[in-house]
């Protein structure tokens, strides 16, 4: 159900594998890679629930959906899982080397960030085969698919890489902050979490320009674009900060669980990987 007043607040605690680490949204379900499990937890959004728990690769530290499936980047596997999402099975275990450290799903394929080699792979979902290997910054660590593009953001190199997905060429490297850690895309908008500055970067996706800077809570590891704002998760703070996309303001400050990692949007709500308490927080927007 839609909510009809805005709330900022968790309305829910899930307990779900050990050390949750990423979520994606999608197939009518919120995932949960559990990076100490090696397990993905499946949550309905609707009853707050977790209905499967699927093994996967070694250290689970990425995901995304799309094409009816989940896919599952195993940072120490050096493999990405397919998990089907009407049966929960891993259908396809796709070697790709190095340390996959982020993955993104559009443009037809499935993108997937190598950290230990500088790369992003593009995988086709109906062979489960890399079609393109590109040259992006150092340490690549998150991706995230909008505007025609994936975004990567180079940690070491504290840049974000635009690749156009038509041609899998890297058009624009732009300075951000300090480490940074991930992307979220939304509202013509790139939004970046800066880990060691506590800022967000907002990125022009029409220009590659940044053009706000804007400080959050302590140590910011991720964030989501929903429900007309951007969601950024402060791991040391234990909070989640609401950016209000046309004032570039936080406007809300929400605690949630212990080291919180990532979040996704589905459902109408935020969710939240709580990686120190193992468990998933629903902010109610």
């Amino acid at each position: 159900m839609t909510p009809t007043t805005i709330t900022n607040q968790v309305t829910a605690t899930i307990s779900v594998g050990k050390g949750p680490w990423d979520a994606a949204s999608g197939d009518g379900a919120i995932w949960v890679a559990n990076a100490t499990a090696d397990t993905v937890s499946r949550i309905d959004a609707a009853t707050n629930e977790v209905t499967a728990t699927i093994q996967v690769g070694d250290v689970p530290f990425a995901a995304a959906d799309g094409a009816g499936a989940l896919w599952v980047a195993n940072l120490n596997a050096a493999t990405v899982s397919r998990i089907d999402a009407a049966t929960n099975e891993v259908t396809a275990t796709i070697q790709v080397g190095g340390f996959p450290t982020g993955a993104a799903f559009g443009a037809g394929a499935v993108w997937v960030a190598n950290q230990s080699n500088a790369t992003v792979l593009r995988i086709d979902p109906a062979t489960n085969e890399v079609t393109a290997t590109i040259k992006v910054g150092a340490g690549p660590l998150g991706a995230a698919f909008g505007a025609g593009a994936v975004w990567v953001a180079n940690q070491p190199d504290s840049t974000v890489s635009r690749i156009d997905s038509a041609t899998n060429e890297v058009t624009a490297t732009i300075p951000v902050g300090t480490d940074p850690g991930s992307v979220a895309v939304g509202g013509r908008a790139v939004w970046v979490p800066n880990l060691n500055d506590d800022t967000v970067s907002r990125i022009d996706t029409a220009t590659n320009e940044v053009t706000a800077t804007i400080p959050v809570g302590d140590s910011p590891t991720a964030a989501v674009f929903g429900h007309g704002a951007v969601w950024v998760v402060n791991n040391l703070e234990g909070t989640v900060s609401r950016i209000d996309p046309a004032t570039n303001e936080v406007i809300a400050t929400i605690p949630v669980g212990d080291s919180p990692r990532s979040a996704a949007f589905g459902g109408g709500a935020v969710w939240v990987a709580n990686n120190g308490d193992d468990t998933v927080s629903r902010i109610q927007p």
